[in-house]
């Protein structure tokens, strides 16, 4: 039995002791209308009440996630806002069919539940103007949700792609890389199971490697300035993250090298660049495209501040064709902006300028030798715009996967028929990474 076979009958298990140990009920918002999305602007704004009790905390903690769906539907935000509610509170939760949830008490038997749900039920009044809709179900709803979910993953995981994901993985260039991607896939197919979500984010990294987490996160690093995060932020994010995981690295085999050409797409506050800016060195140089003017903005003062002279930042966004689109902008977190195709360049709006890598490289007569992409979904888009520019210069790569259900499969496969020489590693010790590196 493979691993995949085994993730299934573990969720077979669940269902069971689902079933036998606790009480079922079903959850969902009293409103047809987009109550959670009207709300963003006033969440972003509102201050909470910190000094409140454990349901108080968990429903504000719950709803400040909400921002980050702007471009998402009503239907995907409602089911993860009472998703998280649930876990919060330490219940057992199902997404549904239709914007509902259904919570087991089979991880936490109290008898709070209705009196919690209760109280939710006056605050989704009081701050979106529509209460919750909460009652016991039967087994037989639960189940056959349940059993929905796992045969549309299970058709999806081993049906289809079964041969090509073992055939991946045997192939990858270390065993951690082995292991941390069974992990990454099977908190995948709980997300799709359990969530009814294509994509799970944040990913757990592998208990395996919690030894060289603690190590790396005890070293002495020489951090940077950055003028666009606070110092909270930087401890808790950045740090930790960026720069003591080392998230677009594997320490000994994969690096940007004294004298590299690095194109960081995706530059945010020019925190990479700052990274890659010491890694390449005064020999080397950074390309990095950002299009949030807010971020921009950040990245060319933190530049300044840590004196880095060889980063270029370019406000471009990088596609698989040269056009224009629209940047829709998140208000206070420009990390989550998104962008769509518009068919010329127009002063309404924020409307940007799209090019291809290999436009790029053609014009500059650049090559590239390490490209690191981070672009909300649309990773796999600017690789076909650097086709060329891939299988000329065989750069090496370091490109997050998480963003969209297909990408852990066609962008390797993509990057395979681009190099046939690469080799592939894979980490999710801060975000999922793909790693491609021809090995000498």
């Amino acid at each position: 039995m493979d691993f995949l076979e085994r993730i299934f009958r573990n969720l077979d298990n669940t269902l069971s002791n689902i079933k036998t140990y606790g009480k079922i009920y079903v959850c969902r918002i009293d409103s047809n209308d987009d109550i959670l999305l009207k709300n963003i602007n006033r969440i972003l704004i509102y201050k909470f009440n910190k000094d409140v009790d454990k349901v108080n905390t968990v429903f504000n903690k719950s709803i400040s996630i909400i921002p980050k769906y702007v471009s998402e539907n009503e239907s995907r935000v409602r089911i993860d806002v009472l998703l998280m509610i649930a876990r919060e509170l330490g219940y057992f939760p199902f997404a549904g069919l239709n914007d509902e949830i259904y919570i087991s008490t089979l991880s936490n038997c109290n008898n709070n539940i209705v009196s919690e749900y209760n109280k939710l039920n006056i605050l989704f009044n009081d701050f979106f103007g529509c209460g919750l809709i909460f009652s016991i179900v039967n087994d037989n709803e639960y189940c056959e949700v349940f059993k929905h979910n796992m045969e549309k993953a299970y058709e999806f995981y081993v049906e289809n792609h079964r041969d090509w994901i073992n055939n991946f993985i045997n192939k990858l260039g270390d065993e951690i890389s082995k292991i941390s991607f069974k992990v990454f896939l099977r908190q995948r197919i709980m997300a799709s199971v359990f969530d009814n979500s294509p994509i799970c984010y944040p990913v757990l990294p592998p208990e395996k490697t919690a030894t060289w987490r603690k190590m790396r996160e005890n070293s002495v690093h020489n951090f940077p300035i950055l003028y666009g995060a606070s110092r909270e932020v930087l401890n808790k994010f950045f740090y930790k993250y960026v720069y003591v995981y080392e998230q677009y690295a594997i320490p000994g085999v994969i690096e940007v090298q004294e004298g590299d050409t690095v194109v960081d797409v995706g530059a945010f506050i020019g925190d990479t660049a700052c990274y890659f800016s010491k890694k390449a060195g005064s020999s080397g140089k950074v390309l990095s495209f950002e299009i949030s003017p807010e971020s921009i903005s950040f990245a060319k003062k933190n530049m300044e501040i840590n004196g880095c002279s060889n980063v270029k930042i370019i406000p471009y966004a990088l596609s698989d064709k040269s056009g224009y689109m629209h940047l829709s902008i998140v208000n206070g977190d420009s990390s989550s902006n998104s962008v769509m195709n518009v068919d010329n360049e127009s002063n309404i709006g924020n409307n940007i300028k799209v090019i291809t890598l290999d436009e790029y490289c053609e014009e500059s007569k650049e090559k590239i030798d390490f490209i690191k992409a981070d672009i909300e979904g649309s990773e796999m888009a600017m690789l076909k715009g650097a086709g060329r520019t891939i299988s000329k210069d065989a750069p090496v790569c370091a490109i997050c996967l998480y963003h969209k259900r297909d990408d852990f499969w066609e962008i390797p496969q993509f990057l395979k028929k681009l190099c046939p020489e690469y080799t592939f590693f894979f980490r999710c010790e801060a975000e999922p990474v793909l790693f491609s590196k021809i090995m000498k």
